[in-house]
């Protein structure tokens, strides 16, 4: 989910949290402070990205080597690269009650936030392990630098359909159902596609939890049949 067109007190006060995290998490670091911090964090760079996490080193290696993947295939796609020269930033919480004072909305899993300066990727627990997440963050982030203006609909449902992304030796598999917005599609009425076109940043399809799937389920679709 992006939320550049969100509330911008809330995001002010999302992004300000996440910053704090950021600078507690590189004092962690200091021989001194870490032998008795609770939650341990690591900090792991690539040419690319700089992850800050208290999921594990292991996960958090493995999301970096992924992720530098993931944008050589859009670098690829796109003939080049994100506009900014700085790395990506990417915090990743390591459990529920880490993320619950930073979290953007009541079901946002994760939360991609640009600034003048640099961007970033917030992520709850499981987010780094699973790479879907932080994939479907990445590509707003790639929508974002591309200077495209998508309706909410259209932003998500690309999102979705590309955090299915799979490296496999020197190809990337991409477009693979996603189990779980298969079964809420079969079992949840379907909300008309008039309404989904409609969908603004500030509508209950974009920002409350139990409206906001729907959005997400259709626009995946969509997407999913038109690039089939």
């Amino acid at each position: 989910m992006v939320y550049a067109g969100g509330p911008r007190a809330i995001l002010s006060l999302a992004m300000g949290r996440a910053l704090v995290a950021i600078t507690v998490s590189a004092a962690l670091l200091g021989p001194a402070a870490g032998i008795a911090a609770e939650p341990r964090w690591v900090r792991l760079t690539s040419p690319d990205f700089e992850i800050y996490s208290s999921s594990g080193a292991g996960t958090a290696r493995e999301a970096l080597r992924y992720m530098e993947q993931v944008r050589g295939f859009f670098v690829q796609v796109l003939g080049h690269g994100p506009a900014r020269p700085v790395p990506v930033r990417i915090v990743a919480f390591g459990s529920a009650k880490e993320f619950e004072p930073y979290r953007i909305n009541e079901f946002a899993a994760a939360y991609y936030q640009p600034t003048s300066r640099r961007d970033y990727i917030v992520m709850g627990p499981g987010s780094a392990a699973t790479f879907s997440t932080v994939v479907h963050e990445y590509v707003h982030l790639v929508v974002e630098h591309s200077n495209m203006h998508l309706p909410p609909w259209l932003n998500e449902g690309m999102a979705e359909l590309y955090s299915t992304l799979q490296p496999q030796s020197d190809k990337i598999l991409v477009g693979s159902l996603i189990p779980g917005r298969v079964e809420a599609l079969r079992r949840d009425n379907w909300v008309p596609l008039a309404t989904i076109l409609a969908a603004g940043h500030d509508s209950p399809y974009y920002n409350e939890k139990n409206k906001a799937g729907s959005l997400y389920n259709e626009g995946f679709l969509s997407e999913k049949c038109n690039g089939s």
